[in-house]
């Protein structure tokens, strides 16, 4: 059994939420939230609710609370309006969505970090996705970022509370170039105003960049494992944000923790890790040994 709360966020996609729902089953948490947006049209709703059937499979004992929603609500209120409700019964808490597939690690290390890391206001989240795997991070388990990932993650009631569906300090955050104590290039600066900006004027329906908001504006750090340890499995049509099935960030590998954590001296920002992560996958600049391995592979195919 496993103590953590979990929040499982679901919508119209039975196939992804049972294998994520089954590693759920594996852990067994004994309390589980489950949140469903509403149905958009008929056919949405057909699959909506063979989604929800999906998860009243629970044969463990498990306290289990459901809201699900009637109407479609959209991304940024229902899943935003989701994790309100799960903090408000919970001071701690995982959240993962039907196509955010962890592996057994990613819920100890989340537990073991809820636990240290509890009383510390410097921290924000907690997230499973790392894009570093090992590099720039030895000899410690994970990092501290400026940027969080939310395919799987984690976080305590106290800082949710900071999340500002609104972005009411957003002008002021814009006032003062707090993006230049964060972004290395002119480039990340431009792409990551850019939609923070049109989140602030409700020119796209989501949630997470608000999250991201959170932790800029706050100058809060997000934790990060060496190793990958949550996959998305969700690239696809279906998908609100992650179309593109042949996305660098897709099905990416998960590796276990196997030894016990060895945690930073300090707590400040890695910025040769973030950095990385910028370049690759935010600017999709490839490394120095990637460029040359991919030529020589080009040369090699040449000569065959």
């Amino acid at each position: 059994m496993f103590d953590v709360p979990i929040l499982f966020l679901i919508y119209n996609r039975p196939d992804y939420t049972e294998v994520v729902f089954s590693k759920i089953r594996e852990i067994q948490p004994k309390s589980l939230f489950i949140a469903a947006d509403g149905p958009k049209t008929k056919i949405d709703d057909i699959e909506c609710q063979k989604t929800r059937k999906i998860v009243e499979k629970i044969d463990w004992p498990c306290k289990v609370n459901t809201l699900f929603r009637d109407s479609n609500l959209g991304c940024k209120l229902a899943v935003s309006s989701a994790i309100d409700w799960f903090f408000s019964h919970n001071k701690e808490g995982i959240i993962l969505e039907d196509d955010t597939l962890p592996n057994d690690s990613f819920f100890y290390f989340c537990e073991n970090l809820l636990y240290k890391y509890q009383t510390d206001n410097s921290i924000m989240s907690i997230t499973g996705v790392s894009w570093v795997n090992g590099k720039l991070v030895h000899p410690y388990s994970y990092y501290f970022s400026n940027y969080p990932g939310i395919w799987g993650w984690a976080t305590w009631a106290n800082r949710w509370d900071k999340f500002d569906l609104k972005m009411k300090e957003f002008p002021e955050f814009l006032k003062r170039n707090m993006m230049d104590e964060i972004c290395f290039s002119k480039k990340e600066k431009e792409i990551i105003l850019n939609y923070l900006t049109d989140t602030y004027e409700n020119k796209i329906d989501t949630w997470d960049y608000i999250w991201h908001f959170t932790h800029f504006s706050g100058k809060k750090f997000c934790i990060v494992p060496k190793m990958n340890l949550v996959t998305n499995i969700g690239f696809d049509s279906r998908s609100t944000h992650t179309k593109a099935s042949n996305s660098n960030r897709a099905h990416s590998p998960t590796y276990e923790i196997n030894e016990e954590l060895n945690h930073p001296e300090k707590i400040q920002r890695n910025t040769r890790a973030d950095s990385y992560v910028v370049n690759r996958m935010l600017l999709g600049k490839s490394s120095f040994n990637e460029i040359m391995l991919n030529k020589f592979k080009k040369w090699v195919r040449k000569l065959f």
